[in-house]
Parts: structure tokens; sequence; C-alpha cells
């Protein structure tokens, strides 16, 4: 069992992220040793694309469930989404063979599926959030997970093989969700102090099957097929960017789809840290609804 003590800083600084880092690194895991028949779909596509490549050297990096994951391997995410690159920049430094497999590996099992993976990310985060507004920090740990429990300012996280008490002293606790991470949490504690608790997001039983969101015909001609795209990846909460990649238009189309549809009161926006979201209105989910039953 860990144990950690949250006191009132800690809690104040507490923070959500989505790391592509971690989700490479924990993909590597699940496709190293199948454990999972959810990954399964996934794993038949990886196995095509990687056809040839040498992957020993990168499963050599990332022991089994029994053990954690290097610290170096998994730094503490900055901001709440970092890209890629810059993540990877960080972690291996000048190390241009790792920076390369890595890289190759990311183009190959996991960049064509970001855009999936990381709206389901986000909708957990917005999911927390709510319920940090609703009922504070005891609701958003209540279903992280059946190995995490928080009572009287201790979170508490059950673990097989690890246990130990950390106080964090404001250093605060990152939470990150990860559509890699399997049914188990896994947690971290980086030096000088910080902890990170990395958890399966809510939403990941249908990502390999799903495909991404498509406008009706209905809708589309009553809005333009850009401006439909947007208002029906708003489905879910999401930034500019995360709407790129739901919808394939440029951050600039989606911008200015996005500035005329809250002109007109259809989305609304509100920021979260260093980013700007957005959601559908009463009257955005009205049209969207309307033209879906059309």
């Amino acid at each position: 069992m860990l144990t950690i003590a949250l006191g009132a800083e800690d809690l104040a600084t507490t923070r959500f992220a989505i790391s592509p880092l971690w989700e490479a690194i924990a993909s590597l895991r699940q496709l190293r040793r199948p454990r999972s028949a959810e990954f399964a779909p996934w794993r038949r596509e990886v196995a095509r694309r990687v056809a040839g490549t040498e992957l020993r050297p990168l499963f050599d990096l990332v022991p089994d469930e029994e053990r954690g994951i290097p610290h170096e391997l998994v730094p503490v995410p900055l901001g709440s989404g970092p890209d890629f690159a810059t993540e990877l920049r960080d972690m291996a430094g000048d190390d241009a063979d790792l920076t390369g497999r890595l890289r190759r590996y990311w183009n190959a099992a996991v960049a064509p599926h970001w855009p999936a993976i990381r709206r389901v990310n986000e909708r957990d985060i917005f999911y927390r959030t709510r319920m940090l507004v609703e009922g504070g920090f005891a609701a958003v740990f209540s279903d992280l997970s059946e190995q995490v429990s928080y009572r009287d300012g201790v979170l508490s996280v059950r673990h097989r093989r690890f246990s130990g008490d950390v106080a964090l002293e404001g250093r605060g606790l990152v939470l990150v969700p990860s559509v890699f991470a399997g049914d188990s949490v896994h947690s971290y504690v980086h030096p000088p102090g910080t902890a990170v608790l990395r958890y399966r997001p809510r939403g990941t039983a249908e990502l390999w099957n799903s495909g991404p969101r498509e406008p009706t015909e209905a809708l589309a001609a009553l809005l333009g097929r850009g401006r439909a795209a947007v208002l029906t990846a708003l489905a879910d909460p999401a930034t500019t960017t995360g709407l790129a990649e739901a919808t394939g238009l440029t951050p600039g189309a989606v911008s200015q789809h996005l500035k005329v549809l809250h002109a007109a009161g259809v989305v609304r926006r509100f920021r979260v840290g260093r980013y700007v979201h957005y959601s559908r209105t009463t009257a955005g989910e009205a049209i969207a609804s309307s033209a879906a039953g059309s």
C-alpha cells in the first residue's frame, strides 16, 4: 500500500496532464506481453505496421508489470498537453539512437490513433473537473480505480509489490489519464517528491473500434461542411488542436469556424489552465440533435 498525505497546499496544486510519451511507453508494455483482449485490434494493426522492425531494444526498456517503469522514461508531464516531440527531447536528450527508435515506433503504433486517444483522455479530465466542482477531491478519487481510496487527507493506492508513505509537502499531485495504462493504477514518486498517478480513463472500451464522428448531410447543408464537422466533434469539449485532429481541418480553419459558431451562440469557450476549450451551448446541442434526427 502506498499512502500519500495531501495537505491543503498539495490539493491546491494538484493538476491533470496528458502525456503522449507516457502513452507510447505504456503501449510498448501492452505490445510486449498481451494481457487484454481490449487491445487486440490495435495489436493486429501495429503488427502490420512494424513488420520487419526490430523492437527488442525498446522492449528491453520497459520491464514487466511487476516492476515499475524507470523514472527517466516517464518524466513528469509539463503542462496539460505537451506534444510527443517535446517530451521525447526532454527525456532522450542527445541519445539519437533512442530518439530515432521511439519516434519511428510512435509514428507507426500510436500517432495514427492519437486524436482518438487524446479525446478519451480529455473527456475523462472534464468529467473529473466537474466532479471536483460538485464534490471536491473526495469525489474525484471516488471512482478513479478500485485500487484508490481517499480519506481524511490521505490518498491510498493498493499495489501488489510496493508500499511506502509519501508526504508531498506542497509539491502537489499530477493525475495522468492513460489509455494504455490497462486495469491498474501506476504510481510514481519523482525526485524531489512529486507524485504522479497514471490511471485508466473512462470510455476506452470502444476506442479501437470507433471511427471519427461525421456530420449529417442536414447539418452540413445548414452550417457548411466545415462548421458542421466542428460542431459534431464537439459532442465532447475540446481544444482547437483537438478539433483539428478530430476533423482533419487545419487549426486555422477550425479557429475561424469556432469564431462564427461562438458569435452565433452555438458554442461556448472556457479556459482550463493555459488552454482554451470549447463546448456546445444548449442551442448548439439542439441544432446538432435535431439534424441528427432528421
